[in-house]
């Protein structure tokens, strides 16, 4: 009798647990989509005639408690895409596909605002996901500076500015140099893009989805 009392009890807590796990997904998910306000619209965009673009750029990232030292990078796409901190150092060292790995990386969508590029960066991992708003002022060709923004008045900035702890703002970073790079990963790999309401336009998903 014990024993069968114990399997129930043993039950009841998995049912519990995997209704949590659901329910997480679930709420990430939509989380997410409501966060998400620059959807992609795969135009061209201009940033090629503001700064290179046939590479990444490299900056550090220091945290204020530590002062700790860490490597960040950026590669931006003409048609609105972006890529924030792959590892693409170790593709050549590792002989690893880019095609497989640089799905799963970081991916999102950009706008121009005079001297800011305004982003919102996705990490897709299975069900879950969430996204994170990052802003740029460009200072030259080769060099761009990761801000916190404080003119909240520009439109883009207060569509997509979100209001995280303080942790996150403890975080400085360099300013970005450009660095060459021949084996950027394309964007059509990107797992953000299987996603519907990524696109501006769903009958630009549809071609997409039916080209792959």
């Amino acid at each position: 009798m014990g024993e069968v009392v114990d399997m129930k009890i043993r039950l009841i807590v998995l049912a519990c647990i995997f209704s949590s796990t659901i329910t997480s997904c679930f709420y990430y998910g939509k989380t997410t989509i409501r966060k998400f306000r620059l959807c992609y619209e795969n135009i061209y965009t201009g940033i090629d005639t503001l700064i290179k673009i046939d590479g990444f750029y490299d900056m550090n990232i220091s945290f204020c408690e530590d002062k700790s030292w860490n490597n960040g990078k950026v590669v931006f796409y003409s048609n609105g895409m972006f890529l924030e901190n792959p590892q693409l150092e170790n593709i050549k060292e590792f002989n690893l596909n880019i095609e497989t790995i640089g799905k799963w990386w970081n991916w999102g969508v950009y706008r121009l605002s005079n001297d800011t590029i305004i982003g919102q960066t996705l990490h897709i991992d299975g069900a879950t996901s969430s996204c994170e708003s990052v802003y740029y002022k460009i200072i030259d060709s080769c060099t761009i500076q990761r801000i916190h923004p404080v003119d909240r008045s520009n439109y883009y900035i207060n569509e997509t500015y979100d209001y995280r702890p303080l942790y996150f703002y403890k975080f400085s970073y360099s300013k970005a140099h450009f660095v060459p790079f021949d084996s950027l990963p394309n964007p059509d790999v990107s797992k953000a893009k299987s996603k519907k309401w990524f696109w501006c336009d769903k009958k630009e998903y549809k071609k997409w989805k039916k080209s792959i």
